[in-house]
C-alpha cells in the first residue's frame, strides 16, 4: 500500500523520540509525526495548532487518562476512539467521561496477554454520536 493510501499519522509517547522513530513501521519522512512527551501537554498544544485527529488510539498507564487528555479529545471530536486499558476501574471512569462527551461504546474485547496472572487488557471501540 502506497503512502497516498494512508492518512497522516501521529504518535505521542513518553518514550524518547529516537525510539519512536526506530520502532516506526511507516516511512518516517512520509506521513508520521512523532511527539515525545506527556499526552496532557502535547495533545492540547496540537489542538491549539488546529491539528485534529479522525481516530485516536489511547493506551494509558494503569492510572488511566488525565482529565485534560480526555477533555481535549472530546473537543477535538474524532470519529473513533480505540482505548486499550490494563485497569478496568480507570477504563470505566474514562469511558463514562467520553460517553458524557458524546461518544458511544460500541465494542469491548478483553485480551489475556499475561497467562497465569490476574491481569488482562481490554480494547474498546467508541464512536462519536
Amino acid at each position: 500500500m502506497g503512502t497516498s493510501d494512508w492518512s497522516r499519522w501521529g504518535c505521542v509517547s513518553t518514550v524518547p523520540l529516537y525510539l519512536c522513530v526506530a520502532l516506526n513501521p511507516f516511512p518516517v519522512s512520509h506521513n508520521v509525526d512523532f511527539y515525545s512527551g506527556e499526552s496532557e501537554k502535547i495533545l492540547p498544544m496540537l489542538y491549539k495548532q488546529n491539528i485534529i485527529a479522525d481516530v485516536v488510539i489511547l493506551d494509558p498507564p494503569r492510572k488511566g487518562c488525565e482529565k485534560q487528555v480526555l477533555d481535549t479529545i472530546i473537543e477535538m471530536s474524532p470519529n473513533k476512539i480505540v482505548y486499550v486499558s490494563c485497569n478496568p476501574q480507570t477504563l470505566a471512569r474514562d469511558i463514562k467521561i467520553l460517553e458524557s462527551g458524546g461518544y458511544n461504546l460500541k465494542a469491548v474485547q478483553p485480551l489475556d496477554q499475561f497467562p497465569w496472572t490476574t491481569h488482562t487488557e481490554s480494547v474498546c471501540k467508541l464512536i462519536r454520536l
